[in-house]
């Protein structure tokens, strides 16, 4: 699919935003990619927005400099691509995605991408049916560390025989799923064999670090079945790395480590975790091509949900990827959250709303 630029006449592309009290639209990523008192690092503008919360709607719009639509469909026809990206509201991403699906406008979703597997098959059928190209990930995923890790692993083929790994991590519902997309990244994401069968995840609690996720995985290239240990251990972002082992070699690479470098956080946020997944939406918004396939972004899915399924239902023991079936994450409460998510009053207007 060939995406067309439009008119916007400093020839970026115009991007509109979904958003919310929780996610990285508020937290400053439009006023990053506009370049409010800052370099601009990307050829794209976000020119309107929408957000259930009107004071989100209007605090989030005034600092980055785009303008506030009445609904959350108002954008259609008048933007190049589209961000989702509300925490709170994702048992209702496949509808907010609905009408931008049926007119062709690139999507690129916040993790996590859905809270279920029937609405994840949802949002990818609807892709398909209408050649939407679509992605969904974290920072991690787009690094230069784990395109070094991937040609590792390539290179090992079928001999892994298991591995380790750190993510750093806050409430698992909004941040768990960063250690997640970074193991799949690097052991399953576009290679042949060595997807998840099942997934287990024990800790005290969703909120904060502490947590194990033991992945097991098929076999690659008629290799022998393996396993991989997810260590969700610290509120920092500097504890990103990952161990992999194999008769050939024993090889262990982390992230670059932003906090300690010259220039401070802000500087390691913005040049090593997010701009090289913001330019790979960019090029997708342009060309439409997708950094990832629809089966990819698929069985992400199934870990998180597999993951969240184990905690909440099974007491941290295994759930094959199977047995997940309808299994629904919920959605995030005040009693965890605060006053960030959603009331049970606002829940209701947004059933209505659809």
């Amino acid at each position: 699919m060939k995406v067309n630029k439009s008119t916007n006449k400093n020839g970026r592309l115009e991007i509109g935003v979904i958003y919310g009290p929780g996610g990285h639209i508020h937290g400053g990523t439009a006023a990053s990619i506009n370049g409010v008192d800052r370099t601009r690092f990307t050829n794209m503008q976000v020119t309107m927005g929408w957000s259930f919360r009107k004071d989100v709607a209007e605090e989030v719009a005034k600092k980055a400099g785009f303008t506030v639509v009445k609904h959350f469909d108002d954008m259609v026809g008048k933007v190049d691509g589209l961000m989702i990206d509300d925490f709170y509201a994702l048992p209702f991403v496949h509808k907010l995605a609905k009408p931008y699906f049926e007119s062709k406008i690139p999507i690129y979703f916040n993790r996590p991408f859905i809270n279920s597997l029937p609405k994840a098959r949802s949002i990818i059928e609807s892709a398909k049916k209408f050649g939407v190209p679509i992605m969904t990930g974290t920072w991690y995923e787009f690094t230069q560390e784990a395109a070094i890790i991937r040609n590792h692993v390539k290179n090992l083929g079928k001999d892994i025989t298991g591995y380790c790994a750190h993510n750093a991590t806050g409430h698992f519902y909004t941040h768990g799923i960063h250690g997640l997309n970074w193991v799949h990244k690097c052991i399953c994401q576009g290679f042949e064999g060595g997807k998840v069968r099942a997934i287990s995840f024990e800790a005290d609690s969703l909120d904060g670090p502490n947590g194990i996720i033991t992945l097991e995985h098929e076999g690659r290239d008629g290799g022998e079945p393996f396993y991989g240990c997810l260590h969700e251990n610290s509120p920092g972002r500097s504890r990103v790395w990952i161990k992999i082992y194999s008769p050939k070699e024993t090889f262990e690479h982390s992230i670059f480590k932003g906090l300690d470098i010259r220039w401070g956080w802000e500087w390691s946020h913005d040049i090593v975790w997010a701009l090289p997944l913001e330019l790979s939406m960019q090029r997708m918004f342009e060309t439409g091509d997708m950094p990832e396939s629809y089966d990819d972004i698929y069985h992400k899915t199934e870990l998180f949900i597999g993951a969240f399924k184990s905690f909440k239902e099974h007491g941290g023991r295994t759930v094959a990827l199977t047995d997940i079936g309808d299994w629904d994450a919920g959605i995030p409460t005040r009693e965890e959250f605060g006053s960030r998510a959603y009331s049970e009053a606002e829940i209701k207007e947004w059933e209505r709303m659809f």
